[in-house]
């Protein structure tokens, strides 16, 4: 897709007549990827795409919506603010004529390569991981609020469970955390979803109160020809997965569940401070701390379906299918935090971390479904 594609064409001619702008930048699909690129040398806070607020699909926008009328008439709580976006653009997707046609036609086809997708064989590779906990509860959320809405809305009666499920994963990978007027809200924009995620971003997204506008502004000086990249936020591969599809290599947010904890393989985060807490106040002997660490280490394990070197075989070889690549690629994450908590239940670094820790209240940490 590029910026001579009919639909990006249109969409930007869209944002356009309606006071917005678009500069210095070009959605490209290079190697197969698709990305948005510097069409010129760029200076540091240089303003790339301007989406006016009548443009925006806010939350509030949902909210006032035929759908979400209908929601409320009938009684009906959804899983997640996420289920009402996508009963939204469910239903939008399928009318002869919407305001905000332009937009959805850059929306993709298919949600292949999401979890939300995956066979029953492909979901095999993650029993006992956190990543298949998170795709499990997803699939449920998903299924679960697409009966309710097909039984008591009338505006979704002709829709599929697998447009929904479309609709479901476009919000989730495409939707905006922002403030607008002191409100903090969530949003659709228009073109700022066709940027990619990256570690270092390039460009950084705002509401701007005295343009009234959402904006993308550089961070910093861009070569010309050079990708610009976004940052999604820290999450881990489980997260990134089941949310926008990907994952990174050697990803320092990823997680695994350690006696009730989700962790990383960061001892000092705030995950990491609970679990010390929690031992402290079970076993305030630092032996036995050590035994209960090392215990839950080897239970979450067992757990895996697979060794670290048989997952390093199955992604050397050619027998898995692009999701389940993804999904031994993530689950592997989960190893390397494993390992990392196993080391330092028998590090002296135990020592240092055991007697700073004070007891703190238990957090949830249970799973929403986006």
């Amino acid at each position: 897709m590029t910026s001579d594609d009919p639909a990006i064409a249109a969409v930007i001619g869209w944002l356009t007549e309606h006071g917005g702008a678009v500069r210095g930048m070009a959605i490209e699909v290079r190697d197969g990827r698709r990305g948005a690129f510097a069409t010129e040398a760029l200076d540091a806070e240089t303003e790339l795409v301007r989406v006016p607020r009548s443009l925006l699909i806010t939350r509030e926008v949902m909210r006032a919506s035929s759908v979400a009328r209908q929601l409320r008439d009938a009684g009906v709580e959804l899983s997640s603010p996420h289920a009402l976006y996508a009963a939204w653009l469910a239903v939008e997707a399928r009318r002869p004529v919407s305001d905000h046609a332009p937009y959805l036609a850059t929306l993709p086809d298919d949600i292949d390569g999401f979890p939300l997708t995956a066979t029953d064989a492909e979901l095999r590779l993650l029993h006992g991981t956190t990543v298949g906990q998170r795709v499990h509860n997803q699939r449920q959320a998903v299924a679960s609020d697409y009966q309710l809405l097909a039984r008591k809305i009338r505006l979704m009666a002709d829709v599929s469970e697998a447009t929904y499920a479309w609709a479901r994963i476009c919000v989730g990978s495409r939707v905006f955390a922002v403030t607008i007027d002191d409100l903090d809200t969530t949003t659709l924009v228009p073109l700022a979803d066709m940027l990619n995620h990256d570690r270092t971003p390039s460009v950084r997204w705002q509401y701007d109160q005295a343009v009234e506008a959402f904006t993308l502004v550089t961070t910093g000086p861009v070569a010309a020809g050079a990708e610009l990249y976004l940052h999604y936020g820290t999450k881990s591969n489980g997260l990134l997965l089941t949310q926008y599809g990907f994952y990174l290599d050697d990803n320092p947010a990823d997680e695994a569940e350690v006696r009730g904890h989700w962790v990383t393989a960061d001892p000092t985060d705030e995950a990491a401070k609970e679990l010390w807490a929690a031992l402290r106040a079970e076993q305030p002997t630092e032996a036995f701390a050590r035994v209960l660490l090392d215990g839950a280490v080897v239970a979450g394990v067992s757990m895996l379906p697979a060794t670290p070197a048989e997952d390093a075989a199955l992604l050397a070889g050619t027998s898995l299918t692009p999701l389940g690549r993804r999904f031994v690629a993530v689950r592997s994450g989960e190893h390397r935090v494993l390992a990392a908590w196993a080391a330092l239940a028998v590090a002296p670094a135990f020592a240092t971390y055991f007697a700073a820790a004070a007891t703190a209240p238990e957090r949830s940490d249970a799973i929403v479904a986006a």
